[in-house]
């Protein structure tokens, strides 16, 4: 378990510019309460909750609203242990808005990892590189169409023997 915290602290950290912009969505998406529900991920009206709006209107696959979420509600509260805890336990918005403040907060004050330092490419060799001879282009095969196959008697790869088996079967046929 600690692996996986520790993987999403990182994650966050690395994705915390979208948090921020998926946060201010959130923010605008409940119109200071208007969209706001509980108990319910979505409810019929199109309300959503914490959770559920930061799904809808997330600006990207790995931005980490969410986890900036659980750590303004658990500054508050150490005892709740997710955010839809915290949610459906809300009579008013207000304390729900206080919250994403927060968390936008501290999203934006995440430390961004150092960029690291690409290593130098190596000085070319006092020649000039050329890429290696192109073989020849094989030539086209003959595409042109064939001239229909005729349609008599003859087929090839019709033996006399199947013409004669598939005679007497037709005549069987036509008898019947």
């Amino acid at each position: 378990m600690a692996f996986f915290n520790n993987c999403r602290r990182e994650m966050a950290k690395l994705a915390a510019p979208e948090s921020v912009a998926t946060l201010d969505y959130i923010e605008d998406f409940f119109q200071n309460g208007l969209n706001w529900t509980r108990d319910s991920y979505r409810a019929d009206s199109g309300a959503r909750c914490l959770v559920g709006a930061a799904n809808y209107v997330r600006v990207s696959a790995i931005d980490g609203a969410k986890h900036w979420l659980l750590q303004a509600i658990q500054e508050r509260e150490p005892q709740l242990k997710t955010v839809e805890a915290f949610n459906d336990s809300r009579m008013a918005y207000e304390e729900v808005a206080a919250v994403i403040r927060r968390a936008r907060e501290l999203a934006r004050q995440a430390p961004l990892p150092a960029p690291r330092p690409v290593a130098a490419l190596p000085a070319p060799a006092a020649a000039e590189i050329l890429p290696p001879e192109r073989s020849p282009v094989p030539a086209m095969r003959d595409v042109t169409p064939r001239a229909p196959q005729p349609v008599g008697r003859y087929r090839p790869g019709i033996t006399a023997a199947t013409a004669a088996v598939t005679a007497a079967i037709l005549t069987k046929l036509l008898e019947e």
